[in-house]
């Protein structure tokens, strides 16, 4: 028989260590990821709008309106600007900063 008195509680202190370094690693990163997928889909979002304003306002109907629209819980805000050449659309990401994408219209 061997006798491993002593060693259980040491193997056991390592081994949570180990998994506690690999958590304050990885628990930050996937956080970080997290939030640059919403990001990522929230200016999806914006471009989309962007776009469809242009193709409702070539298509459609030649007046230029300002709207805003809810999607996903986030207020974006379509907005023409003077003489109705750009179109704007702002809008507050996850990490409450303001963003904006224009893009002229031909």
């Amino acid at each position: 028989m061997l006798k491993n008195d002593g060693f259980y509680m040491a193997e056991l202190m390592l081994s949570l260590a180990g998994w506690l370094l690999i958590a304050g690693f990885i628990v930050p990163y996937i956080l970080q990821v997290k939030k640059q997928t919403i990001q990522v889909y929230e200016q999806e979002e914006a471009f989309h709008l962007l776009y469809e304003s242009i193709q409702t306002v070539l298509i459609e109907h030649p007046e230029r309106i300002n709207n805003t629209v809810v999607k996903g819980g986030i207020l974006y805000e379509v907005m023409w600007q003077e003489g109705g050449k750009e179109v704007c659309v702002t809008y507050e990401d996850v990490l409450q900063k303001k963003n904006q994408l224009c893009r002229e219209v031909p």
